[in-house]
């Protein structure tokens, strides 16, 4: 069963983030598959989540996704959750579909 789960608001510093990130955890504790889409051009929910930029070898993210326009584009942009899985083994379950910031 898919579930579907948006977390907006227009103001910043209302812990749009820490709702998001948390949530992907306890699911992810809770044995769900996670998919985080990191909307936010600042791209904090994809640095808190350890996707890491490194401009020598880009990856893509949701930037290209949209300016793509395709049906199946974001697949392609999907990455691992960056968490020590030693430390956090619900990271194994959290996947995500990063921003980047620039």
């Amino acid at each position: 069963m898919t579930h579907i789960t948006a977390i907006a608001n227009n103001k910043g510093g209302v812990s749009k983030t820490q709702v998001t990130c948390q949530l992907a955890a306890a699911l992810a504790r809770a044995g769900r598959r996670v998919l985080v889409v990191d909307m936010d051009p600042q791209a904090n929910a994809t640095r808190r989540l350890g996707v890491e930029w490194d401009p020598s070898a880009p990856i893509p993210t949701m930037s290209e996704v949209i300016a793509a326009a395709q049906d199946g584009a974001g697949e392609a942009a999907v990455v691992a959750c960056g968490w020590d899985t030693d430390v956090a083994p619900e990271g194994e379950r959290i996947d995500v579909l990063p921003a980047r910031f620039d």
